[in-house]
């Protein structure tokens, strides 16, 4: 917090730093014996407001107010605040006595509200909300933008924290809140933290201390510690209030980047959680001091390079310590309210039915666009940097570990949560997990974009715990630490080209997971290091980047593998394309061409040399030109098929060097093909008319399926907009305005399918899934009459979209003239806000009948020989 020189004039007490807020010196004639605390703020010249917290003003005397209420003007985030109220401006431009030197003010303007900061309005205050069935409103109140304290929600009550006009909303609800905290400077609650014989004990450090803190280890330990200014180095905006990011490396050469993977550890995005910064304090400590002394500290800290970051959001920490301990959001001003949410800004989710509020006066508003905060772009940037593979994000409270996501899909769910209990229990939290608490987090992004291994721990009770608490609690989740470090890496190594050995940044795949909301891997840095965290199983992972040639390694995991592997990726002569081929379906007869794009690279194509192999029925390829059609394109011609044959073909060219290239790249081992025949439908369902789909209902109190034009409702309680195929009409749970589903399962059933006399029948769909407390869609199909079901998907909350998915029947059960699908939804426990809908519902099989008259011999063509045949049939003769 930028300190206004001449309000600095009260020494500090002995053990104590000077604080932003202070008295005026030399109380004029008549000011009264006990001064009077005002909440104040000093816009100076160059219209940079500076927020004095506890002004307590000895004197007025000679100093004329201006303006009693009116707007604030100047260059800062406060221009054009109205002032409360009560409130003075004064011009000061006075000598005033400052500890024994002089001090002047420059030209300024003080604004003088008269109220105690504690009650001020510009602080926040925490509530409980008391309710029969307390998690339903808690749910709805957390969609709609409030800040609820998560590790309070019971059956009968929960906390929340509101501004003013937020406690204005609740009550005009219907609420009725009852208040246990004001916010209030955070230093005037410590200083009230009297030790024996009346001193103040140590308390936790403000930003400075902070800093101070860091500085101290860096200099006791000079070769293994260094506090880098990351937003100096990374060229990153400051924060709003001018204010840099600042973290610690721990490494056995820290002076050095060493090839070694990379460890954050990161606390404080939200500022009024000050008992984190206490624990990467900790951490960085005892990295440090038990270097050579603790042989498993000693271990890591030589096999990894180790980043504590203990205050990301410098703004809203020092405003915790200054103005109002209640404090979450940075402390940028935008139109409509002050401070973004940064654990909401992020891009992974940001756009999801499950982020942050897009309210700016919401304590949890996400920003106006993704990573819009010089917070989050600085720690894009760090970790686009560092490449981090294990990432340790501490906030408070509610002890207890967050993994993979709120709404959307990840398809490691599962292997998650184990890895996320695990890592609770090693921090003295029982296993203790959840989902996180909305899309737009740190270290959602991290594990998305990243491909860390990234988790979000709730540590403590309660925010501001007494400090040897916070101290005891760094003690208690330490262990946690060294269990994440030493967590083996399933699969590591670097890729690199094969001739230079220069490092390549190369996308990494994992064959057959359906990754959905742009999730990415790969490898990078000045090293090209990679990691990839898999479950247990068998995994083909694949390295691919432009100009080289792909390669695909088969690898088995288990929950102790570390595999190492070097990849060498070969450029390419010739750069492949297949630019148009048969669909996935042709009819019998003649084949669409195929079209190739060979592009030279680092050889030119030798003429003569592409060429397109097929086969039709097993054995071996047949070889056929490719025509040039000019510039890179080539055409190819396939001969004509029929029903019996299972098509299959690949293409090759040769580069002036010598080497060829082919198409697939591992071709003759993968090649392309297609399926002969012609789709037909034996249901197509838009739901503009009653097919005869039936819906059951068990415990549901509200907001079952039905068949209805959307009525979208803004899309503001997670409902569907519209419907996916344009129709207009879908099937849709709680359609009402301000309705979603309640209890439940609702079950939507599909009309009998006789499927059999259609073998490789398959199944599409659209559906939308979203809730607040990631209750899923369950998709079934039966082929008994209900007897027994068969589970296409288990689908939690889309990215605030529609979903395509298909199943092939064969799959799952056998086609009958009895299968059904069903679309199961519950919200249960009845605390959460769920949307689910249907649409564009279809059932098609191929069919084949050979697609040539007259080609009796089967031959592809019309001949002699089919002639002959024809002949024979009326007693003819060869």
């Amino acid at each position: 917090m930028a300190r206004a020189p001449c309000l600095q004039n009260r020494p500090p007490a002995r053990g104590q730093r000077p604080h932003a807020g202070a008295h005026l010196a030399k109380p004029g004639p008549g000011a009264a014996k006990e001064p009077v605390p005002l909440a104040a703020s000093l816009a100076t010249d160059d219209g940079r407001s500076r927020r004095s917290p506890r002004l307590l003003l000895s004197a007025l005397s000679g100093l004329k107010p201006e303006v009693f209420s009116g707007t604030i003007s100047g260059r800062s985030g406060r221009a054009g605040e109205r002032l409360p109220a009560g409130s003075a401006v004064y011009r000061l431009n006075r000598t005033f006595l400052r500890t024994g030197s002089m001090c002047r003010c420059a030209l300024a303007v003080l604004v003088l509200t008269c109220f105690p900061v504690a009650a001020s309005a510009q602080t926040l205050t925490r509530v409980r909300i008391d309710a029969q069935d307390a998690r339903s409103p808690a749910a709805k109140l957390t969609s709609a933008g409030y800040d609820v304290l998560h590790g309070t929600i019971t059956d009968t009550s929960f906390e929340l924290i509101a501004s003013a006009p937020e406690l204005a909303a609740l009550e005009q609800q219907g609420f009725k809140p009852v208040v246990l905290e004001r916010g209030r400077p955070f230093r005037e609650i410590q200083a009230q933290q009297v030790g024996p014989e009346g001193t103040i004990p140590p308390g936790y450090p403000d930003l400075a201390g902070v800093l101070a803190q860091m500085n101290a280890t860096a200099a006791n330990f000079p070769a293994i510690c260094q506090v880098v200014d990351l937003t100096a180095r990374l060229g990153t905006p400051t924060t709003f209030e001018g204010r840099h990011v600042f973290a610690a490396k721990v490494s056995d050469n820290a002076a050095v980047d060493e090839d070694e993977p990379a460890f954050l550890m990161v606390s404080c995005h939200h500022s009024r959680e000050i008992i984190t910064p206490v624990i990467a304090l900790d951490t960085l400590q005892r990295l440090t001091s038990q270097y050579g002394i603790d042989p498993q500290i000693t271990d890591l800290v030589n096999r990894y390079e180790i980043w504590v970051a203990p205050v990301w959001n410098p703004d809203g920490y020092e405003y915790v310590f200054n103005v109002d301990n209640l404090w979450r959001k940075n402390r940028r001003g935008v139109p409509g309210g002050v401070g973004i949410d940064l654990n909401r800004n992020y891009p992974l989710g940001w756009s999801a039915p499950c982020s942050g509020s897009t309210s700016p006066t919401s304590e949890t508003y996400k920003g106006p666009s993704p990573a819009s905060e010089a917070e989050t772009q600085t720690m894009i940037a760090f970790s686009q940097d560092r490449r981090f593979a294990k990432v340790l994000d501490f906030h408070s409270s509610g002890r207890e570990v967050l993994y993979a996501y709120n709404c959307l899909s990840h398809p490691f769910t599962t292997f998650l949560q184990q890895q996320a209990a695990a890592l609770s229990s090693a921090q003295g939290y029982a296993g203790a997990t959840r989902p996180p608490s909305a899309e737009g987090e740190e270290q959602e992004w991290q594990l998305a974009m990243m491909g860390s291994f990234a988790f979000l721990t709730e540590t403590a009770t309660s925010f501001q715990p007494p400090y040897s608490e916070a101290l005891a609690e760094a003690a208690l989740v330490w262990p946690g630490t060294p269990w994440l470090l030493q967590r083996p890496i399933s699969l590591s190594g670097h890729v690199t080209d094969a001739i230079t050995g220069d490092p390549v940044a190369a996308t990494i795949t994992i064959t057959g997971v359906n990754f959905q909301n742009g999730e990415q891997n790969g490898s990078g840095g000045a090293f090209g290091r990679y990691h990839v965290f898999l479950p247990a199983g068998t995994h083909t992972v694949e390295f691919s980047a432009d100009g080289y040639a792909s390669q695909s390694h088969v690898i088995q995991v288990t929950g102790t593998s570390a595999a190492v592997l070097e990849i060498a990726l070969e450029p390419v002569a010739l750069a492949m394309r297949l630019v148009s081929g048969p669909p996935g379906l042709v009819p019998p007869g003649p084949v669409p061409a195929v079209e190739v794009e060979i592009t030279p690279v680092g050889q030119n194509v030798v003429p003569g040399s592409p060429t397109l192999h097929y086969r039709y029925g097993g054995g071996s390829f047949v070889g056929v030109p490719l025509t040039p059609l000019g510039g890179d394109l080539y055409r190819g011609t396939l001969p004509p098929v029929d029903c019996t044959d299972s098509p299959q073909f690949y293409c090759s060219a040769r580069g002036h060097l010598g080497t060829t290239v082919y198409l697939p790249p591992n071709a003759p081992t993968e090649v392309f093909s297609f399926e002969v025949g012609e789709q037909v439908f034996v249901l197509q369902d838009n739901f503009e008319s009653d097919l005869g789909w039936s819906v059951v209902n068990q415990n549901v109190t509200d907001g079952a399926w039905e068949r209805a034009v959307p009525a979208g409702n803004g899309g503001a309680r997670l409902d569907p907009p519209t419907d996916f195929d344009g129709s207009g009409r879908c099937y849709v749970t709680g359609n009402g305005v301000n309705q979603d589903l309640d209890g439940g399962p609702t079950i939507l059933t599909s009309p009998l399918l006789d499927l059999s006399g259609a073998p490789e029948a398959e199944v599409s769909y659209a559906r939308w899934i979203a809730s607040s407390g990631a209750d899923p869609l369950i998709v079934q199909v039966s082929n008994n009459n209900w007897a027994s079901w068969a589970t296409v998907e288990s689908a939690t909350s889309s990215a605030g979209g529609w979903v395509q998915n298909s199943f092939r029947v064969a799959d799952l059960v056998a086609p009958t003239a009895s299968v059904q699908v069903r679309f199961s939804v519950a919200d249960q426990p009845n605390n959460s806000v769920t949307e689910a809908g249907v649409d564009a519902f279809t059932v098609s099989a191929v069919s084949c009948e050979s697609g040539l008259p007259g080609d009796l011999d089967g031959d592809g063509d019309i001949d002699l020989s089919d002639f002959t045949i024809f002949q024979l049939c009326f007693g003819g003769s060869n």
